[in-house]
């Protein structure tokens, strides 16, 4: 069952989100499924941080690539839907032609569509996605990762995950996943989320 918590998240304060938990920080006017078991913590004024326990241990195993302290993040801001889908590593195919000065560049694309942008220039697309006061985009791409221990380099490419959600009035979302092991949960999270 869902419960709804209305809490203004202070700064480095972390919560433990017993049983798909909604948190719903005042400040941010915004509301997210928290996954069964995981923990959230605010990283920034309107940025939040999702792991589940033991992270990154994930679905028993130890894996030694470093996936980042949070297994999922979210940060709500007030910037144009173009802005912040940039900032998430999406890009419409006319603008990827103009910065390349490609005119032909990608000629299986139209102008408007959309593409997620990842490592050594991966170019993967972006689908819209809408739910009830909010559109965005969605998509996976590949990143590289490295190892978790100092000194051992460069591991390879994985899959990572992105959107970024808008009103269509400077307030949007974006949020990431750079691991390959939580899509199912990125999705629940974007598909929870809320603007208010």
């Amino acid at each position: 069952m869902r419960s709804n918590l209305l809490a203004a998240l202070v700064a480095a304060l972390a919560i433990a989100a017993p049983a798909a938990e909604r948190i719903s920080p005042e400040r941010c006017h915004c509301s997210f499924d928290v996954p069964s078991g995981w923990h959230v913590q605010q990283i920034a004024p309107c940025a939040f941080g999702l792991r589940p326990k033991g992270w990154p241990r994930i679905h028993g195993r130890e894996d030694d690539r470093d996936f980042g302290k949070y297994a999922i993040t979210i940060r709500v801001t007030r910037q144009s839907f173009r802005e912040a889908a940039r900032l998430g590593f999406f890009q419409r195919v006319d603008a990827l032609r103009k910065e390349w000065n490609a005119a032909d560049a990608l000629p299986q694309k139209k102008p408007t569509d959309w593409m997620v942008l990842g490592r050594q220039a991966s170019r993967d697309d972006a689908t819209w996605i809408r739910s009830d006061g909010w559109f965005g985009l969605r998509g996976a791409t590949t990143v590289g990762y490295h190892y978790r221990r100092n000194g051992t380099g460069y591991w390879g490419l994985d899959s990572a995950y992105r959107a970024v959600l808008s009103t269509g009035r400077w307030r949007t979302a974006i949020i990431m996943a750079d691991n390959p092991f939580t899509e199912s949960e990125f999705d629940a999270v974007v598909k929870s989320f809320k603007f208010q």
